[in-house]
C-alpha cells in the first residue's frame, strides 16, 4: 500500500541572486509501507529540494504530495501536523539541534504532539537506547557532542515522534564504519517495529545497495531512472552518462568476469561477492 506518493511535482526557487538553486520538475513516484527507496544524483540535481517538499517545508508550484492517500496541502493551516508523520533528518544535524540538553531536544517533537510526560520519557529512553545514546550524553548540551553523536540525537528526536515516513539526507556522512552500521541497524529496527517507509539520500552506492529496495536517479531536477536496486545498477552505462557509478564491489566483479572467471556480475554488496567467489572456487576444485 502506498504511504507516500508524489504526482507531477514541480518547484522552482525564485531567482533572487546569482546563486543557483536546484529545482525539481514533474516528479512522480510512490513509497509503500515498509519499503526503502534510495535517491541518488549529483549535487544540484534536486535531491534536497525534493526531500523538503515531502514533509511540507517547501510547497510545490504544481503537482501534489499524498500522505496516506490524502493531499499533504489539503489544509495548509495543519501542515505542521503532517511533519510529525514525515520525519526529516537533515544532512547537518547541528542545524536542527537547539535545546539546552540532548534530552530536551529529543523531547521537543513529542512534546509538540501533545504527548504526556510519561510517554515522552518512554520514547526518549527507547530510541536513545536504540541509537546508543548514553544517559550522560542525554544530559549534555547538544553542542558538546561530536558530529556522530549529534546525528544520533537528531535521528532520535525524529524517531521519538514515530513518523510513518522517515526521510534521511546523507545520514552516514562523516561516520566511521561502526557508526554507519549502528545507524543503519537502528533505522532497520525502527522500520521493522513500525512498518514505516524510508527514503535515503546518499552518495554511497554501497550503503544504498544494502539498505534499499528501489533507487530513484535524479538529474537536472528530473527522474532519469526509478526501479529495483538491481535494475538501476545493471544499467551502468546510463549511470556513467549521468556521472554516477555502481558500487565498488560491482566494479570488482565485472573486472573478474572480464578476466575470465565464470561468476555473476549483478552483485552489489561485499557479502554477496564473498559468497559468489567462494562458490566459484569450491566448484573449481
Amino acid at each position: 500500500m502506498s504511504i507516500l506518493k508524489t504526482k507531477n511535482l514541480s518547484f522552482t526557487y525564485p531567482q533572487i541572486s546569482s546563486v543557483h538553486h536546484a529545482t525539481i520538475n514533474d516528479i512522480s513516484f510512490s513509497l509503500d509501507s515498509g519499503e526503502t527507496i534510495g535517491i541518488i544524483g549529483h549535487t544540484g540535481s534536486g535531491k534536497s529540494t525534493l526531500l523538503q517538499t515531502l514533509n511540507g517545508l517547501i510547497k510545490p508550484d504544481s503537482g501534489m504530495v499524498f500522505l496516506n492517500e490524502k493531499d499533504l496541502w489539503e489544509n495548509p493551516k495543519e501542515i505542521y501536523q503532517k511533519r510529525f508523520k514525515v520525519g526529516l533528518v537533515f544532512q547537518y544535524p547541528e542545524y536542527q539541534l537547539f535545546e539546552e540538553t540532548a534530552y530536551k531536544d529529543i523531547a521537543y517533537g513529542p512534546k509538540n504532539m501533545g504527548l504526556s510526560d510519561e510517554e515522552i520519557d518512554l520514547r526518549i529512553n527507547e530510541y536513545s537506547a536504540l541509537l546508543g545514546i548514553t544517559e550522560d550524553n542525554l544530559n549534555k548540551s547538544p553542542f558538546e557532542l561530536s558530529g556522530g553523536e549529534k546525528r544520533r540525537v537528531a535521528l532520535a528526536g525524529i524517531l521519538a515522534m514515530e513518523p510513518d515516513v522517515l526521510v534521511l539526507d546523507e545520514p552516514t556522512a562523516g561516520l566511521d564504519p561502526i557508526g554507519r552500521t549502528m545507524l543503519f541497524n537502528a533505522i532497520k529496527e525502527y522500520q521493522i517495529k513500525t512498518n514505516a517507509g524510508v527514503i535515503i539520500v546518499s552518495h554511497s552506492m554501497e550503503d544504498l545497495s544494502k539498505m534499499c529496495d528501489k533507487l530513484l536517479v535524479l538529474s537536472g531536477g528530473e527522474i532519469k531512472k526509478f526501479g529495483s536496486v538491481k535494475d538501476v545498477f545493471l544499467d551502468s552505462a546510463e549511470l556513467n552518462n549521468l556521472g554516477l557509478d555502481v558500487p565498488m564491489v560491482t566494479r570488482v566483479m565485472l573486472e573478474l568476469k572480464a578476466k575470465g572467471l565464470d561468476i555473476r556480475s549483478d552483485i552489489f554488496t561485499v557479502d554477496e561477492a564473498a559468497k559468489e567467489i567462494l562458490n566459484f572456487f569450491s566448484q573449481s576444485l
